[in-house]
């Protein structure tokens, strides 16, 4: 009897546990399922007809209050990056999502005519960066979410308007305006990517998109 519970002792601790299954899919759009594809088409096409929209309204404010509206208002079409980045959680969602939406804008109205391409795609490759640095693994902990979608608007107002700056020429403006104008641009970015976090939680909760696999 001792030498049979012996040999179960034994048995028992020589015996490992199997490692979990590990889990299937990658990190980029490449590896999206069906359903992603379907919600990103769909974002695709709001989201351009709504920035065509905006893209007036933007304008409008600007040539009435100056610049500095567009540093606010701006940051709503960064919004629709994050919402693709933090809905679909693959790299390169956010760039197709915002790039291929483009047509959708300039027909609905959007009056910045063809740069419209170039600042899609960098405010796109910007969300994307900034949720694969910082919120690739959402926390338990709400408030930690929050904070992170945070800083994927600062990352994603970073990347966008130093392209954007490139283009139009911003950096031959006297350094203090250029500043001035980044840091309050980022300070709107980051209350849009809280809202973009606080959208994809309430779609998600609703099931309006899939959960990531």
């Amino acid at each position: 009897m001792l030498k049979r519970g012996r040999s179960l002792l034994e048995t028992a601790t020589t015996t490992q546990v199997p490692a979990p299954p590990r889990k299937k899919g990658g990190w980029t759009i490449a590896s999206c399922n069906r359903r992603q594809w379907v919600w990103m088409v769909v974002l695709i096409a709001v989201s351009g007809i709504i920035k065509g929209g905006w893209g007036q309204v933007r304008f409008i404010t600007e040539a009435i209050f100056g610049p500095m509206a567009t540093a606010v208002f701006g940051g709503f079409f960064l919004f629709w990056g994050m919402l693709a980045a933090f809905g679909i959680r693959k790299f390169g969602a956010a760039t197709l999502v915002m790039t291929l939406g483009t047509p959708f804008e300039l027909a609905a109205g959007n009056p910045f005519g063809q740069l419209v391409w170039v600042f899609n795609f960098f405010e796109g490759l910007g969300a994307d960066v900034g949720f694969a640095l910082f919120l690739d693994r959402f926390s338990g902990r709400e408030i930690i979410n929050l904070a992170k979608s945070a800083v994927v608007g600062i990352v994603d107002e970073t990347v966008g308007f130093v392209a954007i700056a490139v283009v139009l020429g911003l950096f031959t403006l006297p350094p203090n305006l250029v500043v001035v104008f980044y840091v309050t641009s980022t300070v709107a970015v980051i209350f849009y990517g809280i809202f973009a976090y606080g959208m994809y939680k309430t779609l998600l909760q609703v099931r309006a998109i899939p959960p990531s696999p």
